[in-house]
């Protein structure tokens, strides 16, 4: 596999997450939402908006090196989400945040010297894993202390 398809291989994976976005399935997915969660929620739409932008942005990349966008199917377990407790689906975003950001912290390694030769690929994979960051930070915030 070459530097380039490697490359086009990891936007394709990043590209899936942010199409596929999980943020998105649960703003659609009708939260229980307790009185005065309504921010939490707006603050998920809000990170499902970014996901989208960063989609588009990934796609692009992909393109730019004459790659196709490839977001593969949804996983079928988001299902299990619906009507749930907003409380508990902030709780599976950011562990899917979590994953998210080790995985690009990952590959941004893997390809660094293929990331470092495409400055624009570099950026994006350094957005993502800032973003990643900052909507975790976000999102904890949301959330609820742990009951005992």
């Amino acid at each position: 596999m070459t530097d380039r398809d490697r490359q086009i291989a990891a936007l394709n994976e990043a590209f899936a997450h942010k199409f596929h976005s999980l943020a998105q399935y649960i703003a659609q997915a009708r939260p229980y939402v307790r009185p005065g969660q309504e921010a939490a929620l707006r603050e998920i739409e809000a990170i499902a908006a970014e996901d989208a932008r960063q989609a588009e942005s990934l796609a692009e990349a992909i393109e730019a090196l004459e790659g196709i966008p490839h977001a593969g199917l949804h996983a079928a377990s988001v299902a299990e989400l619906n009507y749930l407790s907003l409380d508990y689906l902030l709780r599976v975003l950011i562990e899917a945040r979590e994953k998210d950001l080790r995985q690009y912290e990952t590959l941004a390694a893997e390809l660094a010297a293929e990331l470092a030769a495409d400055g624009a690929s570099g950026a994006l994979f350094t957005a993502l894993r800032e973003a990643a960051a900052a909507q975790l930070q976000r999102l904890r915030a949301r959330t609820a202390p742990a009951q005992p």
